[in-house]
C-alpha cells in the first residue's frame, strides 16, 4: 500500500522531472525516469492530457470551424478570410440546416474570420433602423471579447477598428471605437432579426452591408471605402489540417499545440503550461507523437478518449437549474474565467455562446417530473398572465432533435413559436400556453399555439430571449400531460450540475470525498462537521477551484436536533433549496455488550440513526414543495450482517437500512428517491489504523474478493450516480460497496485450499 506521504514524493519527483523537460523543450523521458516511475509516467501524461483536452477544446473546435468555413467545406456559409459568409445563403435556419448546431430560426447569421497580428481591420456596421442586430467578437478560446449591437451602441452603426493586443496607435479619424482581441485570430458572428416574410429584404438591405477592410485600405479614402466588396485577406500563417474525426486521436493535441505556440497564454493559465510541456503538447515544445515514449503516448491516448467521452456525455447536462425544469446558463457564460469545463462544454455544443447580457437561451431536456422529453408524449409550456418576457427584442421556443441538435420537419413546417408567430391565442385568464405534440390538436386555440414534434425522437427545447430584461421574470414551466412513460432513452446524464446538496460528516473520509466530487461536477454543497479548521480549509480550497458561492460549511453536531435545523436553514439561506441529502455522518464503538457503557450505545444511535431522522424530518417537506429530491443514507455492510464486538454500530446501521426502505415507500408519491450505500472496508482516516496493522490487513485481504480496501472516492462516485437522473428508477435500494465481501457465503475458497488455483 502506498502512503499519502509516498504519493507526495512521487508527485514532487514527477513535477521536478516535468520542469526539467519543459526547460529543455524536450518531451522525452529518460530511461532512468521510466524505470523509476513506471506506471506513474503514464498516469502523469493521462492527467496532463485530460486537463489539456478540456483546456484545448476551444482551440480545436475553432481551428476546424475556421478551416471548414474559409476553404468552402461548409458550403452554406463559406467565405475566404476577410469576407463575410452568409449562413443558408442569406435565409433563416430550418430543418434543412445541418451544419450549425442549435441555430436560432429567428435570426440571419453571417460570419467572418480574421488574422490580426500586424493586420488591423475595420468593420462597417450600417445604420439598422429599428431592426435588432448583434456583432459578436470571439477569440480562439471562445471568449466573447466585444459586442457591437442594439444593446451596446443602438441603431446608429459606424466604422470600428479591430486589432490585436499589441496595436497601440491612436484611432484614425472617422473610427467610432476599437475592439481589442487577445488572440491572433478572431471569429466575427453577426445576427439580424428577421421573419420568413422579410428575410430576403433584410439580407440584401442590411446583412450584406456589413463589410470588412484592412486598415491600410480604409485609410486610402474613408469616404469611398465601402463602395467596393471586401478583399480576401492575404499573407496568413497556415492553419493546421483538422477535422472533427480527430477529437478522439492524438491529432487533437497536435492542433492544440500549434495554437498554444502562437497564442499569448493568459497569466492565470501559465501554471498549466509546464504540465502540458512535460506531456509533450505545451507552448514551449513541438508536439511529435513519434518522439513520445510509450508511457507518455499511452497516457495521452487514454486522455483523448476519456476527454471526448466526458464532453460528449456532459454536453446535455444543465449548466444550472432554477427548479423550473429549464437549464439556464450561468452569468459567466461567454467570459468563463478559469472555468475550463464550462468553456469546453459550451464550445463543443456550438460556437457563438452569448453572454447573458446579450441573450439568454434556456434549454429543457426533461419535463417537470424530471423525465426526458420525447416526441411520443404531449407537453405544455405556460407563461402566466403578464409574464411573457417584457422589454426584449423577441422571444421564441424551438424544438430540436436531442441527438442531432437540429430542427425536425413536420407537416406544417413550424419549427418554433414565439413573439413573431402569427395568431397565437391567449387563455381566458390572460396566460399563454404552448402545446407540444406529434398529433395536430383539434381545439382551435391549441392548434394556433401548436409546436409539432415527431414520434420516436428525444426532444431538446431551446428558448431564445434576446436582450435580457432589467428585471427578472418567472421562467415558463414544462408539464407532461400523459402518465405512461414507455419509451426508454439512452442519453447519459450523470450530471448534478446546478443542484444543491446537503452532506453531513463532510470534513473527512467518504463525506469529504463526496463534497469534492459534487463540487467538481457543478453542484452547490453545504456540508457539516465537528472540526471547524478542516471544514474551513476544504471551503477555501474548493472556492479557489469552483468560485465563490459553490460551497458552505456548518460546524455542528448532527445528534442535536436543533443544530440539524440550523444546518438546513444555513443551506437554504445560501442556496434557496435542497435537491440532494446525503446522510453520511457516523460513528462506531468497539466492545461486547457487557462491556459497553449506556452512554456509548446511545451516542452511536444518536449519530447513526437519530440524526438521519432529524435531517429527513426537516428536508422531506422542502423536497415535496420542490416537486421531488434525492436522499442517500450511508449505512454499512455491518447493517446487513453483524460484526464481532460492534453490536451498537451494527444495530444502528441495520435500523438505518430498514428506515431507508420505509422512506423510499413514503417518498415515492412525492418523487423523492431514497437509497442507501453500504461501504465495507474503506481506506479513510477512521479505518487507516486497522488497515496498517499487518495482522488485520492480512485478514481483510484474505476475505475481500477484490483483495484490497475500497477508496472513499469510489463510494463518492456511487453517491453521485444515485443523486443523478440516470438513477431515476432506483429507490429503496441497499447497495454494498465492499469489494465483493457480502457476495461470500462464508464457505472456504475450496479451489485455493485444494491447490487448484
Amino acid at each position: 500500500m502506498i502512503h499519502i506521504r509516498n504519493w507526495f514524493i512521487v508527485f514532487m519527483a514527477l513535477w521536478s522531472a516535468s520542469a526539467t523537460i519543459a526547460a529543455a523543450a524536450d518531451s522525452a523521458w529518460s530511461k532512468e525516469q521510466q524505470q523509476a516511475f513506471g506506471q506513474s509516467v503514464t498516469d502523469f501524461a493521462r492527467s496532463a492530457g485530460l486537463l489539456g483536452y478540456i483546456y484545448g477544446m476551444p482551440l480545436f473546435e475553432f481551428s476546424v470551424a475556421e478551416l471548414r468555413q474559409t476553404r468552402g467545406i461548409a458550403k452554406d456559409n463559406s467565405a475566404p478570410h476577410g469576407q463575410f459568409g452568409y449562413f443558408n445563403g442569406g435565409r433563416l435556419s430550418d430543418h434543412t440546416t445541418t451544419w450549425f448546431a442549435v441555430p436560432n430560426p429567428d435570426v440571419l447569421y453571417a460570419s467572418a474570420w480574421l488574422y490580426l497580428k500586424g493586420q488591423p481591420y475595420v468593420i462597417h456596421v450600417p445604420p439598422m433602423d429599428d431592426i435588432w442586430y448583434s456583432v459578436q467578437f470571439e477569440n480562439y478560446f471562445s471568449v466573447d471579447e466585444a459586442y457591437i449591437s442594439t444593446r451596446t451602441i443602438g441603431q446608429k452603426g459606424g466604422d470600428y477598428l479591430i486589432t490585436d493586443q499589441e496595436w497601440q496607435q491612436p484611432l484614425p479619424p472617422g473610427i467610432a471605437g476599437q475592439v481589442r482581441i487577445s488572440t491572433p485570430r478572431v471569429w466575427i458572428l453577426t445576427r439580424i432579426a428577421a421573419t420568413r416574410d422579410n428575410e430576403k429584404e433584410r439580407h440584401l438591405r442590411y446583412e450584406r452591408r456589413f463589410q470588412l477592410l484592412p486598415l491600410a485600405d480604409y485609410l486610402k479614402n474613408p469616404a469611398t471605402a465601402w463602395d467596393h466588396p471586401s478583399p480576401t485577406q492575404a499573407n496568413l500563417p497556415a492553419l493546421p489540417e483538422a477535422d472533427y474525426a480527430m477529437r478522439e486521436t492524438l491529432d487533437f493535441f497536435r492542433i492544440v499545440n500549434q495554437h498554444l505556440r502562437q497564442i499569448d497564454i493568459p497569466a492565470a493559465d501559465q501554471g498549466l503550461m509546464a504540465m502540458f510541456d512535460a506531456a509533450g503538447f505545451g507552448p514551449r515544445v513541438v508536439f511529435d507523437p513519434a518522439k513520445l515514449t510509450p508511457q507518455v503516448r499511452a497516457g495521452l491516448e487514454q486522455a483523448v478518449k476519456e476527454g471526448y467521452r466526458y464532453v460528449d456525455t456532459m454536453r446535455a447536462a444543465p449548466m444550472s437549474n432554477d427548479g423550473s425544469g429549464w437549464s439556464v446558463a450561468p452569468p459567466s457564460l461567454g467570459t468563463f474565467g478559469q472555468n475550463y469545463i464550462m468553456r469546453a462544454l459550451s464550445v463543443y455544443g456550438g460556437l457563438g455562446a452569448n453572454i447573458p447580457a446579450e441573450a439568454i437561451y434556456p434549454n429543457a431536456f426533461s419535463d417537470s417530473r424530471g423525465r426526458l422529453l420525447t416526441g411520443d408524449h404531449d407537453y405544455t409550456i405556460t407563461f402566466p398572465a403578464g409574464q411573457t418576457p417584457p422589454g426584449i427584442a423577441f422571444w421564441s421556443i424551438t424544438l430540436m432533435d436531442v441527438k442531432t441538435r437540429f430542427m425536425v420537419d413536420n407537416p406544417i413546417h413550424r419549427h418554433h413559436v414565439g413573439s413573431t408567430t402569427q395568431g397565437l391565442q391567449a387563455n381566458a385568464d390572460g396566460s399563454l400556453t404552448i402545446y407540444i405534440s406529434s398529433r395536430e390538436p383539434k381545439d382551435s386555440v391549441r392548434r394556433a399555439n401548436w409546436l409539432p414534434s415527431l414520434p420516436g425522437i428525444g426532444i431538446q427545447l431551446v428558448c431564445a430571449f434576446i436582450n435580457r430584461p432589467k428585471q427578472p421574470w418567472p421562467a415558463p414551466t414544462s408539464r407532461r400531460r400523459c402518465c405512461v412513460w414507455s419509451e426508454p432513452m439512452t442519453i447519459p446524464n450523470t450530471s448534478i450540475a446546478g443542484r444543491v446538496a446537503l452532506i453531513t460528516g463532510g470534513t473527512s473520509g467518504i463525506g469529504e470525498a463526496t463534497v469534492r466530487n459534487f463540487v467538481a461536477h457543478g453542484a452547490k454543497v453545504c456540508f457539516s462537521g465537528t472540526r471547524r479548521e478542516a471544514g474551513e480549509a476544504i471551503v477555501r480550497e474548493l472556492t479557489e477551484q469552483a468560485g465563490a458561492g459553490a460551497v458552505r460549511f456548518f460546524r455542528g453536531d448532527v445528534a442535536d436536533q436543533a443544530q440539524v435545523k440550523a444546518l438546513v436553514k444555513t443551506t437554504l439561506d445560501a442556496f434557496g433549496r435542497i435537491d440532494i441529502l446525503f446522510n453520511n455522518a457516523g460513528i462506531a464503538c468497539f466492545g461486547e455488550t457487557p462491556a459497553l457503557a449506556e452512554e456509548e450505545w446511545h451516542r452511536v444511535f444518536a449519530v447513526d440513526l437519530d440524526a438521519i431522522f432529524y435531517a429527513c424530518k426537516e428536508v422531506i417537506p422542502l423536497m415535496r414543495n420542490q416537486g421531488g429530491g434525492v436522499i442517500i443514507n450511508n449505512a454499512s455492510i455491518s447493517g446487513i450482517g453483524g460484526d464481532y464486538a460492534f453490536s451498537a454500530y451494527s444495530a444502528a446501521k441495520g435500523g438505518l437500512i430498514n428506515y431507508t426502505r420505509s422512506l423510499a415507500l413514503d417518498g415515492a408519491r412525492d418523487r423523492i428517491r431514497v437509497n442507501a450505500v453500504c461501504p465495507g472496508l474503506i481506506d479513510t482516516s477512521i479505518a487507516h489504523h486497522s488497515i496498517e496493522m499487518p495482522v488485520l490487513r492480512q485478514a481483510f485481504d484474505a476475505q475481500i474478493p477484490l483483495g484490497r480496501p475500497g477508496l472513499a472516492a469510489e463510494v463518492a462516485g456511487l453517491v453521485r450516480f444515485l443523486a443523478s437522473d440516470e438513477a431515476g428508477y432506483i429507490t429503496g435500494a441497499i447497495i454494498p460497496v465492499d469489494g465483493g465481501l457480502t457476495a461470500w457465503s462464508g464457505m472456504p475458497n475450496m479451489p485455493r485450499v485444494l491447490g487448484m488455483v
